[in-house]
């Protein structure tokens, strides 16, 4: 089995920009997974934080809008359902942040 390497520390601004062009481009999955790598390495890092939220906002934004018109206004689904990237650990290791 292959075992993924880390980030580089010396990598991480360049993965950033990255991250942040994928959220531009509406690419949220992409710009997830490199944040998360970056969390990785710098879980304080703040400018994959707010990229990643910024991601994960545009990415259910998408999704409900899409759900909302599929289904002629009434939104009948739960958004994040549609959503790999909201997890519970995610949501849970939030919840004592505060």
């Amino acid at each position: 089995m292959y075992t993924l390497k880390t980030l580089a520390k010396a990598a991480i601004p360049g993965a950033l920009e990255k991250a942040e062009r994928y959220r531009l481009l509406n690419e949220p999955l992409e710009a997830e997974s490199i944040c998360r790598d970056v969390l990785a390495v710098e879980p304080d890092n703040q400018q994959a934080s707010i990229i990643l939220l910024l991601a994960l906002t545009g990415a259910l934004l998408a999704v409900t809008v899409a759900c909302v018109k599929g289904n002629q206004g009434r939104l009948a689904t739960d958004p994040a359902r549609h959503l790999p990237m909201v997890r519970e650990e995610s949501l849970e290791g939030s919840a004592g942040a505060h």
